[in-house]
């Protein structure tokens, strides 16, 4: 009966397979256009995530290595006892401590929201172990004996040097490696 319907009306039938085709290309397209669009957006927001991920290891990096130096630099002169280069350092770390302090804690924080709970740890851990080099400097600061000073010094020096150099260089690292950020094998 419709065979026989549609041979009798062929025009209606074309006409409403038209219309029916061109809404459901119509619905197909948006769907496709939806999906493809929100495929779009999720790139975009992941990419703008890595970026702010980079650009804070970065900046983390460049801080954590501003205060090794700062505080390498006042312990290396204070233990050679090299007065005019160790009070030299010495005003120079004092000058720029606080700022280095306040920016790893600060991006303690934002590392927290970019990465994880785990990374905001990790640098407060990291920010201690500063912390406990910074009060090691102020304690050999305030020494009076020379003699007791260069040991002192010698000893953060060491601990600067050898200790600290591979924790940040660790602290970098762990982090890329957390968000994949480090080139795979």
């Amino acid at each position: 009966m419709m065979c026989a319907w549609i041979s009798n009306n062929p025009a209606i039938f074309t006409a409403a397979v038209g219309v029916l085709s061109a809404v459901l290309g119509a619905i197909l397209k948006g769907a496709f256009d939806e999906w493809g669009q929100a495929k779009r957006l999720r790139f975009e927001r992941q990419q703008k995530l890595i970026d702010a991920q980079s650009a804070l290891l970065d900046e983390l990096g460049i801080v954590c290595w501003k205060w090794r130096y700062d505080a390498t630099r006042v312990a290396y002169y204070g233990k050679e006892s090299k007065q005019k280069e160790y009070e030299c350092a010495r005003k120079s770390y004092g000058e720029n401590i606080w700022t280095n302090l306040n920016k790893i804690r600060f991006m303690g924080t934002q590392a927290g929201r970019l990465f994880s709970r785990s990374a905001l740890d990790e640098i407060e851990k990291f920010y201690g172990h500063v912390d406990d080099v910074d009060t090691d400097i102020e304690e050999a600061n305030q020494e009076q004996d020379a003699a007791a000073r260069q040991a002192l010094f010698k000893k953060i020096y060491l601990v600067v040097r050898d200790k600290i150099r591979m924790e940040i260089a660790d602290l970098i690292l762990g982090l890329a490696k957390n968000v994949d950020l480090v080139p795979r094998k």
